[in-house]
């Protein structure tokens, strides 16, 4: 049996959630997982990586509303390093975020960064929750002695799951 193409649902997910000209359905899918009641298309600004690859990843979709920082991934294969993942993803634009707006990093005064929400919608075959938080520590070897955790919210948007989500979103 030939393999499934992996990036094909990605591909699909940045199509219908990442572009410009379909702000208003990132917007609706955004006001569906926070219960949110945005209705302006344009308060929502696409920040995702275009081309960036580190360790063969890349980013599906950031975007900033309200001052935080959204990073949207699309996953049908499950990972304990999305978290990790999401860190580096989060890593660089923040350090996009200095560059473009000439921002210097060794100022005295403190810098006002948007607040960092991670979130993951999982349609694989892995049977999972309708929603699963996961945490960076739990890579740690000995998550007590860190000074830093993340989480990363994880949805199950396999048919079924999620129905409150999915008529609030209907895309």
């Amino acid at each position: 049996m030939p393999g499934n193409n992996r990036n094909y649902k990605d591909r699909l997910f940045i199509f219908l959630f990442g572009r410009e000209e379909r702000k208003e359905w990132m917007l609706q899918l955004y006001n569906a997982v926070n219960g949110s009641h945005y209705s302006d298309p344009d308060e929502l600004i696409f920040n995702t990586l275009e081309n960036v690859v580190y360790l063969g990843m890349r980013n599906d979709i950031s975007f900033i509303i309200n001052n935080e920082v959204n990073i949207y991934e699309h996953q049908s294969t499950w990972s304990y390093n999305l978290p990790l993942r999401m860190l580096i993803y989060l890593s660089r634009l923040y350090e996009k975020e200095f560059a473009d707006k000439g921002k210097r990093i060794y100022n005295s005064s403190i810098t006002d960064l948007p607040v960092p929400k991670f979130i993951v919608f999982y349609n694989g075959r892995e049977k999972e929750d309708e929603e699963r938080i996961i945490y960076i520590s739990d890579a740690f070897s000995d998550p007590d002695r860190s000074d830093i955790d993340m989480k990363v919210r994880i949805i199950n948007i396999n048919y079924g799951h999620n129905k409150k989500l999915m008529e609030a979103c209907s895309i």
